[in-house]
């Protein structure tokens, strides 16, 4: 594990209003001052309003000592499913790809199953003799009151009477059972994401069914058990499965871990809960705010870092699980620091400039040496001393002004 970044790296890549780890950077001096003509732009006084040239003065402030890390970013497992099936069966079609945004309950393919087959047979045949239950039951009722009344007018016996309420009582308990079993059968249909629709028909017809007539209510809908992004996907049409099988994986990626290790000597300046600062090569002038979320219980004995993981924003989807990142951690503290604000920055001929008012209108060309970065203002190392005022808005109108007098030169 790489521990801290070289300074010409942190100037590209850190953001955070922050110093890197090190000797506070000493006070820059000026340049020699350059010869009238160099590098001057003179603008007509009215051209200072009407290109919107704004200035600022170069100050100082107390920049916070920062501890940077390399980082390697994942999924957050909190938030990610590994989706699979409660039965065995083929898959009959895919709906869904790797890639594709899905809403939670969103089906993503159907599985034919021979379960799914035996449970509705058995449901078909649990309802039937449910229903011959209850008329045997209503029966054997008819019967208990036939024998009540003749027992009552003393032309039928107590013995025939007990007879007929015990055959009641039993067809009432062997009712009870049969709709116990329709009962579970329809939960285990529900459990499978199907419906008893079209079961007694199908298995009760008495001329038969047509070939394929009952597949869409027979098909075990694999769907999306949370909101996210389809990562994986594991099955094509034909596919046998079973349910110790991911068929897809989904991830709500809207907010990532960062995995990385701390060197030992910086473990009590961390907390849970403080906030960190994310970068990645693909967007170096970016920060991702985050937050260290865990830091970990046992030591690696080869590099003496812990494993700590910081939670990460991504609510633009920027970010992308296994990405490289710099992760930085402010530690408190710090030096003073010379800044501008970083719109006052241009790049000539390949050296970093600002331009210095030494007017009114009048501005001068000064090249500058920049420390780290945040997303509005720059460290100065060298080439500005405090007091001295630089273009802000409208710099890059002055860039072209004086590359317009370089051609004319020329």
């Amino acid at each position: 594990m790489r521990i801290g970044l070289e300074p010409v790296f942190i100037l590209a890549i850190c953001l955070l209003s922050a110093h890197c780890t090190g000797p506070p950077v000493p006070m820059p001096e000026p340049d020699e001052e350059s010869p009238p003509s160099v590098g001057l732009v003179v603008l007509d006084p009215s051209g200072v309003q009407l290109g919107g040239i704004e200035v600022a003065e170069v100050e100082t402030a107390i920049i916070p000592e920062i501890l940077s890390v390399a980082g390697r970013i994942g999924v957050n497992e909190n938030q990610t499913v590994r989706v699979g099936t409660i039965v065995d069966g083929r898959v009959s079609r895919v709906l869904r790809n790797v890639g594709d945004k899905v809403m939670k309950g969103e089906r993503l393919a159907n599985l034919a199953s021979p379960e799914v087959d035996d449970t509705r047979a058995q449901y078909a045949k649990a309802h039937t003799e449910l229903e011959h239950c209850k008329a045997e039951l209503t029966y054997r009722e008819h019967l208990r009151d036939r024998a009540e009344r003749l027992y009552d007018l003393k032309a039928g016996s107590l013995v025939e009477l007990q007879a007929a309420e015990a055959e009641v009582h039993q067809y009432e308990i062997k009712a009870k059972i049969a709709q116990t079993e329709v009962g579970r059968l329809e939960e285990r249909l529900e459990h499978l994401g199907l419906t008893v629709e079209g079961a007694l028909e199908e298995y009760t017809e008495e001329h038969g069914v047509k070939s394929g007539e009952y597949e869409e209510l027979e098909s075990v809908p694999v769907v999306a058990p949370v909101e996210g992004t389809i990562l994986e996907r594991n099955v094509s049409q034909g596919t046998v499965v079973s349910p110790s099988d991911d068929l897809f994986v989904i991830s709500d990626l809207t907010t990532l871990w960062v995995h990385a290790e701390v060197p030992e000597t910086y473990l009590a300046a961390l907390r849970t809960g403080q906030n960190a600062g994310v970068v990645v090569e693909a967007y170096p002038d970016r920060i991702f705010p985050s937050r260290l979320a865990y830091i970990g219980h046992v030591m690696n004995p080869a590099t003496r870092t812990i494993q700590v993981r910081c939670e990460a924003g991504n609510a633009g989807l920027l970010l992308r699980p296994e990405m490289y990142a710099t992760v930085i951690f402010e530690l408190g503290g710090g030096a003073e620091a010379v800044f501008v604000p970083r719109e006052s920055i241009q790049n000539v001929d390949g050296k970093t400039v600002v331009f210095v008012q030494e007017g009114g209108s009048e501005f001068r060309l000064r090249e500058v040496k920049l420390g780290r970065t945040s997303e509005s203002r720059v460290i100065i190392e060298a080439g500005l001393m405090v007091g001295e005022k630089v273009a802000t808005k409208g710099s890059f109108l002055l860039k072209s002004e004086m590359l317009k007098g370089q051609l004319a030169e020329e």
